[in-house]
């Protein structure tokens, strides 16, 4: 006859087994995961060489599912300097799935590097989601001008 501790084993070898399995589908359901690019029309409204003022006009609530812990929003200024493309973050925030994430409100992008100011070149938006289980992934939302429209 079994005893108590050999059917309370038998019984966590059982749920240890389907959480494996269960993780696995997680993890592989990642890569299988549709997330459309969410629609994003940014508008800057100041641009001064040391800072810019922009709207990102974007939500990314559907792009938020089950297995996304948060998203890396940020913004990137890209210059062109003696035939040498520079990337630099002038933004980022960072949204949580407790919440419905949507970005339309004003923010402010500072640079401190004179020799890149933000009146030049182009801005790109982009986004980061980290899963629970699975691989990183990374999105461009947008590219627009530094020119105030």
């Amino acid at each position: 006859m079994n005893t108590t501790s050999k059917r309370l084993s038998a019984t966590v070898s059982l749920s240890a087994s389907y959480l494996a399995v269960l993780l696995v589908a997680i993890f592989l359901s990642t890569f299988v995961m549709n997330r459309n690019t969410p629609k994003c029309i940014p508008v800057v409204h100041i641009a001064e060489p040391s800072y810019a003022i922009f709207t990102p006009n974007i939500d990314i609530t559907s792009t938020m599912n089950y297995n996304v812990k948060e998203a890396f929003i940020y913004l990137v200024h890209q210059i062109e300097i003696k035939g040498v493309e520079l990337e630099q973050v002038v933004w980022s925030t960072l949204a949580k799935k407790e919440k419905n994430y949507v970005l339309i409100k004003e923010c402010k992008a500072k640079s401190n590097d004179a020799n890149k100011p933000l009146t030049k070149g182009k801005f790109i938006l982009k986004g980061s989601y980290f899963p629970y289980i699975g691989v990183i992934k990374s999105k461009t939302f947008a590219e627009f001008p530094c020119k105030v429209k």
